[in-house]
């Protein structure tokens, strides 16, 4: 196992540690204890995984960390151990667990997110309202240790971009908590909606909820490894052997300084309307953000005849045109739309927590070459402080900024 950062300190912005970007290489499918054993491949100290367990309050809890051999190459492979005195949690348990942490707020807030996904996931199947969720396997000391783990060993090693192969789906049934389970499991195919997917003839489970909860809220781009200098690569195993390349891997290098600003291949998918109620409008964008549009947008435009009327465009990934043409087609009197690539161009992003005299207040902070160019606080969030304070928002913001810029 190679060595990790030293002086860390939990966490570094991008440009100040060894990684700055990472791809996920799923080919031999995904679970959580995979992405434990492939960050600390990769150089994340084991000590910093017990360490977690600690400040999680979680008692009598051993991490387990061999080097086990698949296909002639080897991997790490992490057992989280535990005295069986640990209950089952819900949601509710879960986030509590975790804002009374000893952690820093950006892993609770990214953390809690994956929990949540696995919520909404597991209610949409089973038919009942998220905080009537109880978690069984995603529930247990293991998946907490798995997700929290994950979250933090990314923020501790400074991967703050994260993009990921398609993932393969294997046949047949998986036995759990709520019996026996199609393949892909229900949860597993609502959690990777929008995420490029493929078959595999492989009887068994390769992609876990877990592993999907994690990829869905953790990766910004799915496809080719995108253009980096390599400094490493971790590789972790799981417990099951299904032919597949026996383990995920994961590539974590550097943006050189030509490639310091994201460049991504996208469409835009236009069409100019002039007879739908202009309230519908709200629905539509919201349906389309949901289904994962990059950005979305009205234009006021004039067609023929002299009618007033609205250009709709939406900027998205091309693997989800079918999925955002339904939704225009379906929603509103579009009956046809114009697509067209594009390039998208921005800066490098990692989300922070600035603390303020009215608590914890989430910001973005943008990267150019490795220093901080922009930061920009969470609108919702300061507009909420300046109502409740009686403060203006424009004093709440520029507060945010003057206290992130002198953490710098």
């Amino acid at each position: 196992m190679t060595a990790g950062k030293e002086g860390s300190g939990w966490g570094a912005a991008p440009g100040d540690g060894l990684y700055d970007v990472g791809w996920l290489d799923c080919s031999g499918g995904i679970c959580g204890n995979m992405f434990l054993g492939a960050l600390l491949d990769l150089g994340l100290p084991l000590e910093f995984l017990q360490d977690l367990v600690v400040r999680m309050g979680l008692d009598g809890v051993e991490i387990k960390v061999g080097r086990v051999e698949r296909d002639k190459l080897t991997a790490l492979l992490v057992d989280v151990l535990w005295d069986g005195s640990h209950p089952h949690r819900g949601l509710g348990d879960i986030l509590s667990l975790l804002e009374s942490a000893h952690l820093p707020e950006p892993v609770k807030h990214r953390a809690s997110a994956v929990f949540k996904r696995l919520a909404t996931a597991e209610a949409r199947v089973h038919g009942v309202s998220e905080d009537r969720v109880h978690f069984h396997e995603v529930g247990a000391v293991d998946a907490l240790v798995d997700i929290v783990g994950t979250v933090a060993g990314f923020y501790e090693l400074g991967i703050a971009e994260l993009h990921c192969s398609a993932l393969p789906m294997g046949q047949g049934t998986v036995d759990c908590a709520h019996g026996t389970l199609p393949l892909p499991a229900p949860a597993t195919v609502q959690l990777l909606r929008g995420v490029p997917l493929y078959g595999v003839e492989v009887r068994g489970e390769t992609v876990t909820p877990t592993g999907a909860a994690l990829v869905a809220e953790l990766v910004d781009t799915f496809g080719p490894m995108p253009a980096m200098t390599l400094v490493s690569t971790g590789s972790g195993a799981g417990h099951s052997d299904l032919g597949l390349p026996g383990f995920f891997r994961i590539l974590a290098g550097r943006r050189t300084r030509s490639d310091s600003l994201d460049s991504r291949e996208n469409i835009i998918i236009e069409t100019n309307i002039d007879d739908m109620n202009p309230q519908l409008y709200e629905h539509v964008i919201s349906l389309l953000f949901d289904t994962g549009a990059l950005d979305v947008f009205l234009t006021p435009i004039q067609m023929k005849k002299s009618r007033p009327a609205t250009m709709l465009s939406v900027l998205a990934p091309r693997y989800l045109l079918d999925d955002l043409s339904e939704v225009i087609f379906c929603e509103t009197t579009s009956i046809g739309l114009r697509v067209y690539p594009v390039e998208k161009r921005a800066l490098r992003r990692k989300e922070i927590q600035v603390q303020t005299p009215w608590g914890p207040i989430p910001a973005k902070l943008a990267f150019l070459d490795g220093r901080v160019v922009n930061v920009s606080p969470e609108y919702e969030h300061c507009r909420s402080v300046a109502r409740d304070n009686g403060f203006t928002l424009a004093h709440v913001m520029d507060l945010v900024r003057r206290v992130a810029a002198s953490e710098l």
